[in-house]
């Protein structure tokens, strides 16, 4: 008999329970942005870090610099960019300065296949998802 989180709380006497810190995700959008393609292994690791923060392939867009970057940003309308590899910060500062609308954008210099090849490289990529998860906490 599996006993429901309501009623266990209940039972404790907790009337009102609510998570702390706790964002959806669900309705926000992400724009990860590569200088290279993303192979399918360190895309299949990028998204199972992402779900860690409630992120999933519905509100995520994974693309690479190009022609066409400024139209996609335009019809995605992403609540944050992520940019990976060392794609220069004056660079996408440029890049996003051309929209109407103003899109924060945390750079990361870790690309999925860093952490493939240096398994070392994990604490640095759980960083980046909490400072991730944090920008979405204080914009809630």
């Amino acid at each position: 008999m599996q006993i429901s989180q309501q009623h266990y709380l209940k039972t404790l006497g907790i009337i009102r329970y609510e998570r702390r810190h706790s964002v959806d995700n669900h309705l926000k959008k992400l724009m990860v942005i590569s200088e290279k393609n993303l192979n399918e292994r360190a895309e299949k690791l990028l998204m199972n870090m992402l779900n860690t923060i409630a992120f999933t392939k519905k509100n995520v867009r994974i693309t690479t610099i190009s022609a066409d970057l400024m139209q996609e940003m335009l019809d995605i309308e992403p609540h944050l960019l992520i940019v990976l590899d060392e794609i220069s910060h004056e660079k996408m500062k440029a890049l996003v300065a051309n929209l109407q609308n103003n899109i924060p954008f945390i750079q990361t210099f870790l690309h999925p296949d860093d952490v493939l090849t240096h398994p070392l490289e994990k604490k640095n990529a759980m960083k980046n998802l909490l400072a991730i998860q944090q920008f979405f906490t204080k914009t809630a």
